[in-house]
């Protein structure tokens, strides 16, 4: 268990990113005010029991889960559908669109498939890597908004972009 305020903030913040939920989101779906839920990351407030209690339902975690730092983390899409069940079973008039913003979404996944041998060896189309992030992780990202991430990436040194006659668009694959 944390033995202190710093390390419950420390995990929240952690499952918070990993769940890709901005403070103001987490904030609208548990009812714990931004600025309470920004001191209790930052270590600066204690924490109520209930606000432990909140947090761990809205993630699918239990209280205990929620707090030992040796418990696994929710990946996304375990967190996503906890998060969804928790809006459903609190009545609350969220959608998922004023939960998850686009960019934020989508450089994740870019970031997640990069750190994959997804592009390591063979270059891969834009098709194959929509494909990928659809089967890999469950998410139906926009071919346009992947390559602007990826142009930043190659800016980055992070990834090769290769124009080919053979095929009317773009090769990717990682450096």
């Amino acid at each position: 268990m944390p033995s202190n305020k710093n390390e419950i903030g420390v995990r929240l913040s952690r499952i918070r990113k990993e769940a890709l939920l901005t403070l103001d989101a987490l904030s609208s779906i548990s009812q714990i005010s931004k600025s309470t839920l920004s001191r209790i990351e930052n270590g600066s407030t204690s924490f109520e029991y209930s606000h432990i209690k909140v947090l761990a339902d809205v993630f699918g975690m239990t209280e205990l889960d929620f707090q030992n730092p040796k418990s696994e983390i929710p990946n996304f899409t375990q967190s996503k559908s906890s998060i969804l069940k928790f809006i459903k079973k609190k009545n609350l008039q969220i959608s998922s669109s004023e939960i998850y913003r686009k960019k934020t979404r989508t450089s994740f996944f870019v970031d997640k498939m990069i750190e994959s041998d997804f592009l390591k060896g063979k270059e891969k189309t834009m098709k194959e890597i929509v494909e990928y992030c659809n089967n890999e992780f469950g998410v139906s990202l926009v071919g346009s908004d992947i390559s602007n991430i990826l142009k930043r990436k190659k800016k980055a040194g992070l990834i090769v972009i290769v124009k080919k006659e053979d095929y009317n668009g773009f090769y990717y694959s990682k450096k």
